[in-house]
């Protein structure tokens, strides 16, 4: 399969890939995560990385 042919994964295949792997929190964080990147805001899509990292290590040990 050549590079061009690969594609980033849907909402919908990463659910049912790891569907134990999201809370709730997780989905919510990731949702800013995305809207960050649409709109560019690359200090945004930090500030949820360092949140995404932050409530990884407390809430899913």
């Amino acid at each position: 399969m050549p590079p061009t042919a690969l594609r980033l994964a849907t909402y919908e295949e990463c659910r049912a890939a790891d569907p134990a792997d999201r809370c709730d929190e997780c989905e919510l964080i990731r949702r800013h995560r995305r809207d960050a990147e649409t709109r560019g805001d690359k200090s945004a899509m930090t500030d949820a990385a360092v949140l995404m990292g932050r409530h990884q290590r407390e809430a899913h040990p």
